[in-house]
């Protein structure tokens, strides 16, 4: 399976609605990092969120690929943000550096 961010890299991009939809978004390394780390904390829920919010639009223009927009799909959330509310974890790469450094 690939993330959200290789498939903007690798797929034709279509930007469902207006492309202001904002979303938080974590590479997979540090999310892997930072569930290692859980096992350390005492029990309770925490949210692996990043000071980052981008929109579907900012990623899109990051690739520097061309995109197209499509009507928005059934059910699509317009904004999602997730505080980081881990004892000790934080985010080593913020995912517009992934594109810029990754692209093909």
């Amino acid at each position: 399976s690939r993330s959200v961010i290789d498939k903007f890299l690798n797929d034709d991009i279509t930007i469902y609605g207006d492309g202001l939809a904002t979303r938080t978004y974590v590479y997979i390394d540090d999310l892997i990092t930072g569930i290692l780390q859980s096992l350390e904390w005492k029990k309770g829920s925490y949210y692996f969120g990043t000071k980052q919010n981008y929109t579907v639009l900012d990623l899109a223009k990051a690739t520097g690929k061309p995109y197209k927009f499509s009507d928005y799909r059934k059910g699509e959330f317009i904004h999602s943000h997730l505080e980081n509310t881990t004892p000790d974890w934080h985010e080593t790469i913020d995912v517009m550096d992934y594109i810029k450094c990754c692209q093909s």
